[in-house]
């Protein structure tokens, strides 16, 4: 492997700290506040980080490494496919998740690919994450989710009207719950009461 081939790797995901979060935009936030791609990946990356150690510390199974892996990932393939959130295709949501997916995979496939075999472990860990069955994927999806429950807090604090933020919240309970942990639905619920105050 080349070293300015992993250097092109680096400038690729550059790309991911002045792509905007779209959901944000889409639900009326002014483009001023609206956070980063990069952004929300440091905030996911935090949570699950603080998350996987909380659920270690009571006895739960996490590899911490995957976990940080998978989170430092999750986003990476919308540096080619950009931030489109999964509420823009109302009439078929699955089929739409699906092939996002597939297109977030190619994108993924083709940032890592000059890290060889690197690059294909890293690739693997970004797959495992989009089945969402292992446990260190679980925390990361739950902990997206979360970060961007607590940037709809910090926008309302900022003066954005909560009306706008409750889809937010309205989609992000059931699919917590689909993830398993109770910690997270812990958070969860403090985040929610912390919302309708």
């Amino acid at each position: 492997m080349k070293t300015d081939e992993v250097i092109s790797v680096f400038m690729k995901a550059q790309i991911l700290k002045s792509l905007q979060r779209t959901g944000w935009a889409t639900a009326g936030v002014h483009g001023s506040v609206i956070e980063s791609v990069a952004d929300h990946t440091y905030g996911t990356t935090f949570i699950s980080l603080i998350l996987a150690n909380l659920l270690k510390a009571e006895g739960v199974a996490v590899d911490l490494e995957k976990t940080l892996t998978m989170a430092v990932l999750h986003d990476l393939g919308e540096r080619v496919v950009s931030d489109v959130p999964s509420s823009s295709d109302a009439t078929d949501s699955e089929s739409f998740g699906d092939a996002k997916t597939a297109l977030e995979a190619r994108a993924v496939a083709s940032i890592l690919s000059p890290l060889e075999d690197l690059g294909v472990t890293l690739q693997s860990c970004w797959a495992e994450l989009q089945q969402g069955r292992s446990m260190e994927a679980r925390i990361v999806r739950s902990s997206d989710l979360l970060d961007m429950l607590v940037h709809a807090i910090t926008l309302e604090r900022s003066g954005v009207d909560s009306e706008i933020l409750e889809g937010f919240f309205e989609t992000s309970e059931k699919r917590l719950e689909e993830m398993g942990i109770g910690l997270t639905l812990e958070v969860y619920r403090l985040l929610e009461d912390i919302h309708r105050k």
